[in-house]
């Protein structure tokens, strides 16, 4: 089944980048970067993280970093989405990292980069899309655990940790919180993140439970080491032919689009 809604995609990539590379906390953390930057009267000083909370937000924090420093990985599994009105949705993902280089497919969609150029294949929609490499973010750019405390203080969340058949749960909670009423992680004895939830707030409907957007995302493979090389070869999807860039025999019957 496709995702035909671009919200749905985008809300499924970021469960996605949960599991693979950590970068949920630095949403949070970018945001409050930003608005610091606009001049905005200054607010009164929220109410400080618990002790008890920030011992949890710093275990969360070293899981995610710990992500985050791999080199070279690869995890496998599946997001499933419930909609209330797109119904339920479910993708096969797979993710690998190999130095400067990624891999990254969802459902019928791929996309490798080698540093240098990034080549997104969609095969539902039978088109490349080839763009210029972006400053990409380097291992270690997560935020430390008192950071995380920083940016979710004043965000109203009740944090509980749990332990229950070999796997650990760090969950947050506001059932009227206007984005994320509950967001849950589930990691091994390895640091490992093994399955994520998150409950989206429909913000057109905000105390309406039964409007909220339920993603999950579960990571049934992990293997950490480098992954075969050929998986990150650009050249099998595309090459350079008389100086323009054209698809390869496989699917000479794709458009290719070049963005900037």
């Amino acid at each position: 089944m496709q995702f035909r809604n671009r919200n749905t995609i985008i809300a499924a990539a970021f469960i996605l980048l949960v599991v693979a590379a950590g970068t949920a906390a630095g949403v949070p953390y970018w945001k409050a970067r930003t608005a610091k930057s606009n001049e905005f009267p200054a607010l009164p000083e929220p109410e400080r993280v618990s002790e008890n909370d920030m011992r949890i937000l710093e275990e969360l924090g070293s899981v995610l970093k710990k992500i985050d420093s791999l080199n070279a990985f690869e995890t496998a599994g599946s997001i499933r989405v419930s909609d209330p009105d797109e119904g339920e949705q479910s993708l096969e993902y797979r993710y690998a990292k190999r130095d400067s280089l990624s891999y990254y497919q969802l459902g019928q969609q791929e996309t490798i980069s080698n540093g240098k150029i990034v080549v997104m294949a969609d095969h539902y929609a039978e088109k490349i899309f080839v763009t210029p490499a972006g400053q990409s973010p380097k291992a270690g750019f997560m935020p430390a655990g008192d950071q995380v405390a920083a940016f979710l203080t004043g965000e109203g969340y009740t944090i509980r940790k749990s332990e229950t058949d070999g796997m650990r749960y760090i969950e947050l909670t506001r059932p009227n919180h206007i984005s994320y009423k509950v967001y849950r992680i589930g990691y091994d004895d390895a640091g490992l993140v093994r399955e994520s939830f998150i409950r989206m707030t429909d913000i057109a409907h905000p105390l309406d439970t039964s409007r909220d957007r339920i993603v999950r995302t579960s990571a049934d493979r992990w293997i950490i080491g480098k992954p075969p090389t050929d998986l990150f070869d650009i050249y099998r999807i595309i090459k350079e032919e008389g100086g323009s860039i054209v698809p390869m025999p496989a699917y000479q019957h794709y458009d290719i689009i070049l963005t900037q």
